[in-house]
């Protein structure tokens, strides 16, 4: 038997697998973190960045999203599975990626607890097995 990812949160796990399985290969994946996670993180970005430019100021390390996604492997594959995902709790707070190389699919969500945001996950892969 294959052993499982590590490096994949536990939530987004079954789906990136299935993705995975059924052809729609995926690069970089984070099913998103509630925001009491964020300060920890911006000071972990922040002291690393500091490293590579140390004149660089607090502010100018934040992130701007805060929010789970999907990266493919091929530019295509985030708009067919956001299709896919019509019928999903998760679709009308999914968007493709604005950034390039534009091959994400985010999920934007405001103040969840880690168990919804892996509920919206657990859907998404629900609704794919379906429909994939």
């Amino acid at each position: 038997m294959t052993p499982l990812p590590s490096n994949i949160d536990p939530g987004i796990l079954p789906l990136i697998l299935l993705l995975n399985k059924k052809g729609y290969k995926t690069g970089a994946c984070c099913s998103g973190h509630p925001k009491k996670d964020k300060k920890e993180f911006e000071e972990m970005l922040f002291q690393k960045i500091k490293k590579i430019i140390p004149d660089i100021k607090k502010n100018e390390t934040e992130p701007d999203i805060w929010d789970g996604y999907i990266a493919f492997m091929k530019r295509e594959h985030p708009k067919i599975i956001k299709e896919k995902l019509k019928d999903s709790i998760i679709y009308p707070r999914l968007r493709l990626a604005t950034r390039e190389p534009e091959r994400c699919i985010e999920f934007r969500f405001k103040t969840l607890s880690q168990k919804r945001i892996d509920a919206y996950w657990k859907d998404a892969y629900e609704v794919l097995k379906k429909n994939l």
